[in-house]
Order: C-alpha cells, then sequence, then structure tokens
C-alpha cells in the first residue's frame, strides 16, 4: 500500500489526487477498501481492481445528485421514483465504491473528492499508485474556538456518520442532550442540518488542500 506522502511525513492530498481518485472510482478501476478517521485526519485507502471483468464504469446518477446536496426524496420526485427505490440505488452505488453505509454516513473525504472532480473537469489528471491512502485534515477541527467542548464532540461524530444513539451511548447522555448539542451546533454554525453543515466543512477542506505535490 503505497500512502500519499512524503517520506516519513504524511502530508494533505491535492486537488488534482482526489480529484483522479473519484475518477477512478467512477469508472471502476479502484475500489475502497477502508475509510477511517483520526482527531486530526480523515483517510481512504483504495486498492486496484485487478479483475477486468469487474472494472466497469459505475452508475453514479444518484450519488451525484446526493452528492450535490439534494435529499434522496427530491430526487424521487424529479425521477418519479419511489423513494425507496432512489434509497436502493443509492445503496447499490455506495455497495460498487467499496462502502456499506447509508447516504447519512458518506465520509466527508469522498465528498472532497467528488467536488474536486467536478472542479478539475477538463484539467489534466495525474497517475495515483494503484494503491493508495489519500487523506485531508478534518475541517472540524478548526471550529473548537466556535463551540463548546461538549458540541464540537458531537460535531465530529456527526462528520463521521453516528447516529444519535450511538454518540448518546459513547457519551454515557441521552439521545434528546445529544440532538439539542447538535441544534446548538447548527445554529451557531448557521447551518440548516447535517447535509448543510457537511456542504460547509467539504468547501473548509478544499480551502485547506495544497495545490502542487510536495517534491513536484
Amino acid at each position: 500500500m503505497n500512502d500519499v506522502h512524503c517520506e516519513g511525513q504524511l502530508r494533505t492530498a491535492t486537488p488534482a489526487e482526489l480529484a483522479d481518485s473519484w475518477r477512478d472510482l467512477a469508472n471502476g478501476s479502484v475500489r475502497i477498501s477502508a475509510v477511517y478517521s483520526t482527531r486530526t485526519r480523515h483517510f481512504v485507502e483504495l486498492t486496484l481492481v485487478r479483475d477486468s471483468k469487474q472494472a466497469s464504469a459505475r452508475d453514479t446518477c444518484v450519488l451525484d445528485r446526493i452528492f450535490s446536496g439534494d435529499a434522496p426524496k427530491v430526487i424521487a420526485m424529479d425521477t418519479e421514483q419511489s423513494p425507496s427505490t432512489v434509497s436502493g440505488k443509492l445503496r447499490r452505488s455506495l455497495e460498487s465504491l467499496g462502502l456499506n453505509c447509508s447516504g447519512r454516513q458518506i465520509p466527508i473525504i469522498l465528498l472532497a473528492m467528488y467536488e474536486q472532480w467536478v472542479a478539475r473537469r477538463g484539467l489534466d489528471g495525474t497517475n495515483l499508485p494503484s494503491d493508495c491512502v489519500l487523506s485531508i485534515i478534518r475541517p472540524d477541527i478548526y471550529l473548537k474556538g466556535v463551540l463548546s467542548d461538549a458540541e464540537h464532540a458531537v460535531l465530529q461524530s456527526l462528520v463521521d456518520g453516528e447516529p444519535y444513539s450511538k454518540i448518546a451511548a459513547s457519551r454515557g447522555t441521552s439521545q434528546r442532550t445529544v440532538a439539542n448539542q447538535a441544534a446548538s451546533v447548527y445554529r451557531k454554525l448557521a447551518v440548516s442540518g447535517r447535509t448543510a453543515l457537511m456542504n460547509r466543512l467539504v468547501t473548509r477542506a478544499v480551502r485547506s488542500l495544497p495545490e502542487q505535490k510536495m517534491g513536484a
């Protein structure tokens, strides 16, 4: 497994690397083998699809709409499909990428990959190692001064896709308390909910990306 970093020093993926990783995911040449987070970074591990019979372009139409901020119900109305049909397509699209999660648990690094792919359409791409690890700095670490310690901890759990029940259990509190803290986070950050929060954080994450590969 090749890390996208300098010798002995982890660094943040560039916009081109994120964009091209989404390109390779969409065309079926790589698959997500792991996604994880630390207190300061988000990571995604990509693995080459070595069986050419399995390397086919993936249907990302629903993902495109979700990543653009549309709710499943809106997509269902626009496409005259049932919400359950849209949810099924979303689940299968995520599974084809190597993810086993719901739409509310889509990793923020994947959203950053997609956003950079949209922003860099038509630009020259790069060739990533066949197996690699990409990372970005957690955008929520910049909000410690805006939120209380409890609110910031809840924010990080929300970004990691955890439901209120799991957050409450890990913090030894009630789901109502977590819901109130989440509402306070949304109010202080002037966002309407989790989707708007994620969009705000992706924008913040993108602003912190280096433009050029170290040593290039």
